[in-house]
């Protein structure tokens, strides 16, 4: 892997998770770098050291996507490898893992409900990472969830949780037909 290559990459997906404006696969990551500039940075040899991961692509869209904030310095430690590894666990049995994870509530309408103001029990557990953020991105397609929870919810965080599952929507690219009747079929 080439290190200009896995820059351009981080800055492309630590922009689309940043800007409201920026799409990453609109624009398919294209942004104005030149590899002259780069060879300048200080922090080259950060990109050298990442792109010589088997898993550096991942780990940038799962760490960035976790904490859209983290540098490059973030994405080498032994926390966002942690989250790396669960990100491809998760992606490998993608339907599976999805089942496991949706079938924790007893009701899933409740689950998703805003109630007097408060987040709905599925966006608690996103927040104290009890489910993924693929899951909910799941549930997300299927009812059109940012939507429903932005007319209830108003503030602040909710802008930035919105705006982050908004924002890792396309990552997840799923049949909403076959992942709805999962959830029909476990809820009933």
């Amino acid at each position: 892997m080439n290190a200009f290559k896995i820059y351009k990459f981080y800055v492309a997906i630590k922009r689309h998770f940043n800007d409201t404006n920026y799409d990453f696969f609109k624009y398919k990551g294209k942004l104005r770098l030149n590899e002259s500039s780069f060879e300048n940075r200080k922090d080259k040899y950060l990109f050298t050291k990442l792109a010589s991961r088997e898993d550096c692509f991942d780990l940038v869209v799962a760490g960035i996507a976790n904490n859209p904030s983290y540098y490059v310095t973030d994405l080498l430690t032994e926390e966002c490898k942690r989250l790396s590894t669960a990100y491809k666990k998760y992606h490998q049995s993608f339907e599976y893992s999805f089942k496991e994870e949706i079938k924790k509530y007893s009701n899933f309408d409740k689950a998703i409900k805003v109630e007097e103001g408060q987040y709905p029990e599925i966006i608690s557990d996103l927040l104290r990472d009890e489910i993924s953020l693929d899951t909910i991105s799941v549930v997300d397609k299927i009812i059109n969830g940012c939507e429903y929870w932005s007319r209830h919810l108003t503030d602040p965080m909710w802008e930035d949780i919105n705006m982050k599952l908004m924002k890792y929507r396309p990552f997840v690219d799923i049949n909403t037909k076959k992942y709805k009747s999962i959830i029909m079929d476990i809820f009933g």
